[in-house]
């Protein structure tokens, strides 16, 4: 089974991280974003799951490293491709 990121399935859509709401924001809203964050953090910083983040690495949507065993996200191009489907969604 394969895991799609259609914009029109709610079950992959990302709940987009919101820096001023205090119970979401588990970082530090003043701190620098990182350049590569392990999943763990990714998902903290961009409010998505394991899962969606999983599917969009698999659909190449979703750009990452491998560092030993170790899978990093690009944390500004995530962010910016969850801004794109943002803009997408409202279009």
């Amino acid at each position: 089974m394969s895991l799609s990121l259609s914009l029109a399935s709610a079950r992959y859509r990302p709940v987009m991280f919101n820096p001023n709401h205090a119970e979401q924001n588990t970082m530090n809203p003043n701190a620098e974003t990182p350049r590569y964050a392990p999943i763990p953090l990714w998902t903290r910083i961009s409010g998505t799951t394991r899962t969606w983040t999983y599917g969009a690495i698999n659909d190449g949507k979703l750009k990452s490293i491998k560092v030993g065993r170790r899978r990093l996200i690009d944390v500004p191009s995530g962010l910016q491709f969850l801004e794109s489907l943002d803009e997408k969604a409202a279009a």
